[in-house]
């Protein structure tokens, strides 16, 4: 399954700030994950964010606005590891915010030596969302 392929560790390394899960924020997302489960996990994140969700802005230079996306993206991630399936409502909520940061950056900082390798990985965690069952 395409699915098991982009999800495995041969293209989305812990080491790669840019993977969903490696990252200091989604590398410790996949741990918690790991340890205490979808439950645990759901209910904290909404304990940390509730109605607060930081969505004022669309400058991902904001904090907790970068904090919130590698949170999301990493808990879709987590998911599709654990077990292989992504709900819908945190799939939207990842898709969304992988197209406004990427659009964020290429608006901001379009020479960023770093950009192509955001948006391979981008295309990546797209396609791999976009097949994930529910």
């Amino acid at each position: 399954m395409k699915i098991e392929l982009l999800a495995s560790k041969s293209k989305f390394k812990k080491t790669d700030d840019f993977a969903p899960n490696g990252n200091d924020t989604g590398a410790d997302v996949l741990h918690f994950f790991k340890d205490h489960g979808k439950t645990i996990l759901t209910h904290e994140w909404q304990n940390m964010w509730g109605e607060a969700i930081p969505e004022a802005t669309d400058n991902y230079d904001y904090l907790a606005l970068n904090d919130y996306r590698e949170f999301v993206i990493g808990f879709a991630f987590a998911f599709l590891k654990y077990l292989a399936r992504c709900p819908d409502w945190l799939k939207v909520e990842a898709l969304h915010h992988i197209e406004k940061h990427q659009a964020f950056i290429k608006r901001e900082s379009p020479n960023w030596e770093h950009l192509d390798a955001l948006k391979h990985m981008n295309t990546l965690m797209i396609a791999c969302l976009e097949e994930a069952p529910n």
